[in-house]
């Protein structure tokens, strides 16, 4: 037998690999000076010198100083100081050796001045490198743009100042309103006394005189001079007692009690005072009886008073032979009740409705010309209805007639 045969291997053969070096610092703080240049900033590395002369700086620096880095080199053509704005050069200084005292870091915000004249906000971080005995090598750190946040941080503080400039003036407005309206108050309450006694004075006597409790006036013409003295000092009367009662109501010295009203306690009251204008005119009253058991929560004097004005309006401003119809209206969407007083009067232009409850406003034109006083009826009712949480609802097409409605919340006895 012959020997089997011996098989030989070949040898293993090992992949080579080439040691490479590792970069120098050199290279490294090269590479990452070209990486920083294309951000908004630069790195720097220099020396702790009056012209914080540049051994290294990023090309970034040319973007924000308009000067490319090569210039600040061992201070070939400029040194970094002289682009560092002359007001925070100083400040500059002194942060630095502040945090080199300390052996920490700086953050400071400055402002560099670009070669076309123009300032630009930056924001360093840096911190010294020492020797391991302590002594000082060199400075290096990172200098980035922050005009934006400047501008930001401006506009913020101008907000700012015109937010408080503008609470200032408004409070100084409330104040002087609040004054104004407090001497008006004081004004009127005065007026109105001074008003008062000589107005009784001249209701008082005309009526006596007209009545001839001491003796019939001889000539029948006098008399008749006499009713419409009596009348007018009525109607003045009637105007200061409102105007009194505005200011009261707009002062907030009115108090309310608000207790269930029912439809009929409202409108029997209201309607006292009226029946002579509506026979005057031959307006036809249409009251709608309630047929439901739904209640009004309001103060009963307030709320007769505003259904009195409205229904007043409705008379004087209807046409003659005309209709003022009266009825209640329960709205359980929104937990209100509301007296609707309809009229078929001239109307008013929608561009009208919104003057109509000013104090002193009569809308222009034929249809209320017709009608006296001073235009406070609306205004004493929507005052009052505020007191009373309510409102008034106006509706109006002219040619056509008025719908206001008095709307009040409904009664709940579980929250009474």
């Amino acid at each position: 037998m012959s020997a089997p045969a011996i098989q030989r291997t070949k040898p293993l053969q090992r992949d080579r690999v080439e040691l490479q070096t590792s970069p120098s610092p050199q290279e490294l703080l090269e590479t990452l000076l070209s990486i920083t240049g294309r951000v908004e900033g630069f790195l720097y590395r220099c020396r702790n010198d009056r012209d914080y002369s540049m051994l290294h700086i990023s090309e970034g620096v040319d973007r924000l100083c308009g000067y490319p880095a090569a210039d600040f080199i061992d201070n070939r053509r400029r040194t970094f100081s002289t682009v560092i704005h002359p007001d925070d050069l100083d400040g500059v200084y002194a942060d630095v050796d502040r945090a080199l005292a300390a052996k920490q870091k700086w953050e400071i915000d400055y402002r560099l001045v670009h070669g076309a004249g123009h300032a630009v906000w930056v924001h360093e971080v840096g911190a010294g490198v020492f020797a391991e005995s302590g002594e000082l090598l060199y400075l290096e750190g990172f200098v980035i743009d922050i005009a934006r946040r400047k501008r930001m941080e401006t506009e913020l503080h101008e907000t700012q100042q015109k937010l408080v400039t503008s609470l200032a003036e408004r409070e100084a407005a409330l104040a002087m309103t609040e004054a104004a309206n407090q001497a008006k108050a004081r004004f009127l309450a005065i007026m109105n006394h001074e008003l008062r006694t000589p107005l009784n004075a001249i209701i008082g006597f005309s009526d006596l005189m007209y009545r001839g409790a001491y003796g019939p006036v001889a000539n029948p013409k006098y008399a008749e001079y006499v009713r419409e003295i009596n009348e007018a000092g009525q109607t003045l009367l009637e105007i200061v007692n409102s105007m009194l009662e505005l200011t009261q109501l707009t002062s907030g010295k009115r108090t309310v009690q608000i207790e269930p009203l029912t439809f009929e306690q409202v409108h029997k009251p209201a309607l006292r005072g009226i029946d002579g204008a509506i026979a005057a005119r031959a307006v036809h009253l249409d009251i709608v009886p309630d047929t439901g058991s739904c209640l009004m929560a309001g103060d009963r004097s307030c709320m007769v008073r505003v259904l009195h004005n409205v229904l007043d309006n409705a008379v004087k401003f209807n046409r003659r032979d005309g209709t003022v119809t009266l009825k209640l209206e329960h709205r359980p969407a929104d937990g209100t009740v509301a007296v609707a007083v309809e009229d078929t009067g001239a109307g008013i232009p929608a561009e009208k409705l919104q003057e109509i409850a000013t104090p002193f406003t009569q809308i222009d034109g034929s249809y209320t010309r017709n009608a006296n006083g001073l235009g406070l009826g609306l205004a004493i009712a929507q005052a009052l209805l505020a007191a009373m949480s309510g409102k008034l609802e106006i509706e109006s097409e002219v040619g056509r007639g008025t719908c206001v409605r008095i709307v009040l919340p409904e009664w709940r006895s579980d929250a009474a």
